[in-house]
């Protein structure tokens, strides 16, 4: 039997965070659409409402965007087993991997503890979005690989 780890996980609250921001451009959309009705033909005022809804359209569209792509992340991305590391459904020896890249999301206020992962490897690349602990998963598949090459089970 196989030993089996799993290694990274889909953040939790990246789905709240792109939910509610989806949330509130839909009601930016709904309040410039009702205050943009009632103007009463004054060009500024059309023009400030009019700025406010398609802000309201563009952070309803991403936030809409980005949730989608959240809940299709499956709630493992990484696992090892044995000798190789499944990510995202791709089966990757351990000798193969070449690096591994990890980006922490960040907003205006600050960064989260979620981010990207890119694993490269010989036969190409796989990147990955909203994965939870990003650093710690990082420094994890480092110390696999740094592992897994001091052992010489690479050659």
């Amino acid at each position: 039997m196989t030993e089996r780890e799993v290694v990274a996980r889909r953040a939790g609250s990246v789905r709240a965070v792109y939910l509610i921001a989806a949330l509130v451009g839909v009601a930016l959309l709904a309040l410039s659409a009702a205050f943009l009705a009632n103007a009463g033909g004054e060009p500024w005022l059309i023009v400030a409402w009019v700025i406010v809804l398609v802000a309201g359209v563009l952070v309803a569209v991403l936030g809409v965007r980005y949730f989608v792509k959240a809940m299709r992340t499956p709630e493992i991305i990484c696992e090892r087993e044995g000798d190789r590391i499944v990510f995202l459904g791709e089966q990757i020896p351990l000798k193969d991997l070449l690096n591994v890249r990890c980006r922490r999301a960040h907003s205006r206020y600050g960064a989260y503890r979620w981010g990207s992962l890119t694993v490269e490897y010989a036969g190409g690349s796989v990147k990955c979005d909203f994965v939870a602990e990003v650093e710690n998963v990082h420094d994890r598949l480092i110390a696999l690989l740094r592992e897994y090459a001091g052992e010489g089970k690479g050659e």
